[in-house]
């Protein structure tokens, strides 16, 4: 297992009910989706936050990450809900 520090900003961080926590990934969980996928079988609050998990933005260490980006070697992602379009 790897340990992970995650983020949580706006709506998922109210949703969720903190800004940020700690875990240790399963071996199985080596992409941001497989993360999403995790967190959400964690059962609630993450379920009903992260239901609809395309509306996100995710960043590794600082950096836009897509969701196939590998979290190899990450020690901090952030997950952030949609921005409004204008």
């Amino acid at each position: 297992m790897a340990a992970l520090e995650i983020l949580y900003y706006g709506r998922f961080r109210d949703d969720i009910g903190r800004d940020r926590e700690h875990v240790d990934l399963p071996s199985h969980v080596l992409t941001v989706e497989d993360l999403l996928a995790w967190l959400r079988d964690r059962g609630e609050p993450h379920a009903s936050a992260l239901a609809r998990s395309e509306d996100f933005r995710a960043a590794i260490a600082g950096e836009w990450a897509e969701r196939g980006d590998s979290l190899f070697g990450a020690v901090e992602v952030a997950l952030f809900p949609p921005v409004g379009v204008l």
